[in-house]
């Protein structure tokens, strides 16, 4: 599974998440964001929690790019998405492809142009 989020998905995303998710995480695993494929539905669902609120975020059918190989679950951290919102275009994509249990990379498509960098996450 890979993810094609745009700009205006990924900024709604991280506005809502960040009611939920705290500055300082007792848990390091309540700074991630699940990404999780639904096959019942053919969705894909965003969800944070900080054990007493839980917020899911149900993705557009069209920022699923399926059939890639990879888990149909991945966490990614919510500190590295919140940097990906702050610096997005208005028309810029973000592309995001978990890389293996530990790794998530992330594109940025403004245009033409690709730039990828890969982060650590959670298996």
């Amino acid at each position: 599974m890979q993810l094609n989020l745009t700009a205006t998905i990924l900024k709604t995303m991280v506005k809502g998440f960040a009611k939920v998710v705290s500055q300082r995480v007792t848990l390091p695993v309540l700074g991630y964001v699940l990404f999780r494929y639904q096959p019942d539905e053919s969705t894909i669902s965003a969800t944070v929690t900080n054990l007493e609120e839980t917020l899911t975020y149900h993705l557009p059918p069209e920022a699923v790019i399926p059939g890639t190989g990879n888990p149909d679950a991945f966490l990614c951290p919510f500190s590295e998405l919140r940097n990906l919102a702050v610096n997005l275009s208005g028309r810029g994509t973000v592309l995001l492809t978990p890389e293996g249990e530990t790794g998530v990379i992330a594109g940025t498509r403004c245009g033409d142009s690709l730039v990828q960098r890969e982060f650590e996450s959670m298996p």
